[in-house]
């Protein structure tokens, strides 16, 4: 009896192998929509969407005598119009088949890849899809000469499909065979899918050297899906249309836009919307605006149901009593740029702007630190674009107000440089109302206790930053970035914010998990309701665990495929509940987690970000450790005091505990967001 369970083992082994190196069991049956065989190759698109679904496999391999039965199932689910994944089981093994399919443009070939195997590729034939290739031997059959494979797939009918395998050796004998059939065990669905596409979104000027740094930011965005930037105005080969019309031909189904503006309160946002489809009307409205240089009054108008950009001159004049009037200029006509509507079947959503977002806080500390030479007695003044509409000032002020607090606290609890003061100011507030915050009065008000160091808030270098705020604050005194460092672009942190805005609008990652023969799937939010007893409650340290868990299981080759209950064992260098609380929820079990010994709760530093992920069965591990860079600076050092504090055993002031929660939430969202690369170091 032994002998023959022996046998039997030998027999399926063998089989598994032939799996692995034919794709028999991979796609299997392949249906015409109609079910009827045509006399033309199917398309891409066809063949994908017959591919979707379930069906069961049955049939026999014939090695020299031996003839073997094969039962299994296989699952199909698109990712794309001509992309899928795979799950194929067979009868009597405990490990699923995993792969990926698609099409291959560029071979105009139907691409199989199994696991970490390299892929094969198939013709596309009037009644179905097929190969020819050699292969130096099948080892894993017992088969050591060459020999020359001959794959084909016939369609009966809509549920039917019969496939066949040869492998003949250089005299043309048959050495092995494998022929069954695939029957639909359930109507195979045509899976919803989304196909994204990132749309950055720029003002515009007519100067290149404004734009440059824009298109340079854009194209360090790293992303795996289509990049485009459009701009609102000024580029006539680079609008937005043009960009969703590229992106409409790379076949996205999701728009992610995201405005490149300074705050989601700019007047130019509800246009944004309109171009996007995602508005009908726009108010009317006028504001003073600079092109090149020379001072023009913007105004939306409609004409017969149609948005246009209006742009018309304004001069000074000086009275014979010495009075200063700005006028629309009389002559020559209006320059008009209409809004289009973008045409595209595909979704939209709009990010919100820049507003007070700690990577732009980051910016604008690393173009003052340039500056400071004796903090304690200088006072940083931003300096941004503002607006004259009141509905939307407080908006601008809220989030400058808000950058200027965090600069503050980056500067002194951060780096240790203990700034007097960081204030704000605008060019264009409503001078009647909001007098006290136009450029030149901040400015004339700090200088009067301490030195000034002037850093403009803007997109990119241009008028505004060469001429139009010196001009504003001649005759005082006051440091001044280099050109270069005057503007947002092309710092690296604008390209990371981008990615961060995106990442918040794509579907968030689940774990998925095997609990005995049941799949699990795990969102970050039940394990932050587990964490919080009922109430959602993500803490930098339960976004670290879910992505460090969401890291390791995606190594197919530790796990053999989706990782099991019981046979994974986490060890991490944290001791917080976020950790631990998380790590048991996924794994349902606290005999499976451990902790480094010595873990002080209070005492953290960055070599306590470290996990090791084991299966048991094999005690095969992956390490991930955080990466260094990403926490903020002194983040431990504040983490320490505010603890020691807690707990009775030291002082920590308020602003000291604004500083570590702001830090906090910016770890945080690094965490949640940024990609798994970004974050993890890995180590076997």
């Amino acid at each position: 009896m032994k002998r023959k369970n022996e046998k039997m083992n030998e027999t399926k082994r063998k089989l598994s192998a032939v799996v692995a190196l034919t794709g028999i069991l991979i796609l299997g049956a392949i249906v015409l929509s109609t079910g009827i065989a045509s006399a033309e190759a199917m398309t891409p698109e066809e063949l994908f969407e017959a591919l979707s679904g379930g069906r069961a496999m049955n049939g026999t391999m014939t090695i020299g005598e031996q003839i073997t039965p094969t039962i299994g199932t296989r699952t199909v689910i698109l990712t794309g119009p001509t992309s899928a994944d795979f799950v194929m089981m067979m009868e009597g093994e405990d490990e699923a088949e995993t792969g990926e399919a698609w099409w291959d443009a560029d071979k105009e070939k139907f691409a199989i890849k199994e696991g970490d195997e390299e892929p094969r590729y198939y013709e596309l034939l009037p009644n179905g899809y097929g190969s020819t290739y050699d292969m130096d031997g099948l080892p894993e059959l017992g088969i050591m000469e060459n020999v020359t494979c001959e794959e084909r797939e016939t369609f009966v009918d809509d549920n039917t499909t019969v496939k066949t395998w040869t492998a003949k050796n250089t005299t043309g004998i048959v050495v092995a065979k494998w022929e069954g059939t695939f029957t639909r065990i359930k109507e195979a669905p045509v899976e919803e899918y989304e196909q994204i596409g990132i749309l950055v979104v720029g003002h515009g000027s007519p100067s290149d050297s404004w734009c440059a740094p824009v298109r340079s930011v854009v194209a360090n965005v790293s992303s795996l899906y289509p990049v485009e930037l459009g701009f609102l105005e000024f580029v006539p080969n680079e609008t937005i249309n043009i960009a969703v019309d590229k992106l409409d031909e790379a076949g996205v189904t999701k728009i992610i836009a995201v405005p490149l503006f300074i705050s989601s309160h700019s007047g130019h946002i509800g246009e944004i919307e309109y171009v996007l489809g995602l508005r009908e009307e726009l108010p009317m409205m006028s504001m003073q605006v600079f092109v090149e240089g020379k001072e023009l009054e913007r105004s939306i108008v409609a004409i017969e149901g149609r948005y246009r950009v209006s742009y018309t001159s304004i001069v000074e004049t000086v009275s014979a009593m010495g009075v200063t009037a700005k006028q629309h200029h009389g002559g020559g006509e209006a320059e008009e740029e209409e809004l289009v509507p973008v045409d595209t079947p595909a979704e939209i959503v709009l990010t919100n702007a820049i507003d007070d977002h700690w990577a732009i806080a980051d910016i604008m500390v690393d173009h003052a630190t340039m500056l400071i030479e004796d903090p304690v007695n200088e006072t940083i003044v931003l300096i941004a674009h503002g607006t004259d509409k009141e509905s939307d000032f407080a908006g601008w002020v809220s989030s400058s107000k808000s950058l200027a607090e965090q600069m503050k606290l980056k500067l002194r609890y951060g780096m240790g440089l203990n700034i007097n003061d960081v204030r704000y100011s605008f060019v264009f507030p409503n001078e009647t109302l909001h007098s006290d915050l136009l450029v030149r009065a901040v400015v004339e008000n700090v200088s009067a206790t301490s030195d000034t160091i002037v850093v403009p808030l803007m997109v990119s270098e241009g008028h505004f930053t060469g001429r139009e705020i010196p001009k504003l604050l001649e005759n005082l005194s006051y440091a001044y970035p280099e050109e270069g460092e005057r503007a947002l672009t092309p710092h690296p942190n604008v390209a990371e914010w981008i990615e961060l805005m995106v990442a918040k609008e794509l579907s968030y990652p689940a774990v998925q998990i095997y609990d005995g023969e049941e799949l699990l799937t795990i969102t970050i939010e039940d394990a932050g309701k587990y964490h919080g007893e009922g109430v959602i409650d993500i803490c930098p340290c339960v976004a670290s665990a879910f992505r460090s868990t969401l890291r390791a299981f995606s190594e197919e080759e530790l796990w053999k495929g989706t990782p099991h209950r019981g046979d994974v064992k986490i060890n991490s260098g944290h001791p917080s509940d976020g950790h631990m609380m998380t790590f048991e929820y996924i794994l349902n079990s606290t005999e499976d987690l451990t902790i480094d010994e010595g873990a002080d709760i209070v005492n953290i530093t960055a070599d306590n970000y470290v996990y090791s992920f084991t299966r048991n069965s094999t005690n095969d591990s992956i390490t991930l450790r955080v990466k260094e860079e990403l926490f903020p600076e002194r983040f431990f050092e504040l983490r320490t005091k505010c603890k020691l504090a807690k707990m009775g055993k030291g002082d920590v002031t308020k602003e000291e505990m604004k500083a570590f929660k702001m830090f906090k939430e910016e770890l945080k969202e690094k965490l949640m967001y940024l990609s798994v690369d970004s974050i993890f170091e890995a180590s076997s």
